[in-house]
């Protein structure tokens, strides 16, 4: 091959190399555009996540701490509250029998226990409702997981159903028996209430 030509073919091949080399490069520029654009989308998903605190102790960590820790008042007013509306079921059942006995006298008896023991569940209540109130203070504003979410329900569902019982007993002091049944039917309620909140706490 002439030099003429040869040169030709050096200067041919020296472009084509150097076009390579500029796609190449313009390729390298895009991926890397790319990944910065994927990066970039990704963070923003993570900041724009929902801070619903579900999946995401971190947010829930200072409220549940305090949850937790204003727990025990809760538990040992709940335990009162049971311990009453137990009471108060037992003192109802012994004045229905009395009733359906005809022993009018054991009955009011009964009835006068039931009437004392409903003193007892009202201040359980109070003291459940003001622990409450207590640990609510004590999380202020923090969120609370999912866990202490349901927990707390279970306090509100204990106050609401005792909340019950004094109509619930005013039927079993009625002084007739299906009237007595049907307050018992109603502590009874009540009672399954608590004992599910009991356990929800544990």
């Amino acid at each position: 091959m002439s030099p003429p030509a040869q040169t030709a073919g050096l200067g041919y091949v020296s472009r084509a190399r150097s076009g390579t080399t500029r796609v190449l490069r313009g390729l390298g520029w895009i991926v890397a555009t790319v990944l910065i654009a994927v990066g970039g989308a990704g963070l923003v998903v993570t900041i724009d996540h929902p801070a619903t605190g579900i999946g995401r102790p971190e947010l829930t960590a200072q409220g549940d701490a305090a949850f937790a820790a204003a727990m025990p008042a809760v538990r040992d007013a709940l335990a009162r509250l049971g311990s009453a509306a137990d009471e108060l079921s037992e003192a109802g059942r012994e004045a229905a029998s009395a009733l359906r006995a005809g022993d009018t006298s054991a009955a009011r008896a009964h009835i006068a226990d039931g009437e004392g023991t409903l003193a007892l569940v009202t201040v359980a209540a109070d003291d459940l409702a003001a622990a409450r109130d207590e640990l609510m203070r004590r999380v202020g504003d923090a969120r609370l997981g999912a866990r202490a979410q349901e927990r707390l329900a279970s306090v509100q569902a204990s106050l609401d159903a005792a909340a019950q019982l004094p109509d619930a007993w005013g039927g079993v002091a009625g002084s007739t028996e299906p009237a007595a049944t049907e307050g018992l039917i109603g502590i009874e309620r009540v009672r399954g209430t608590l004992s599910e909140a009991t356990a929800a706490l544990d």
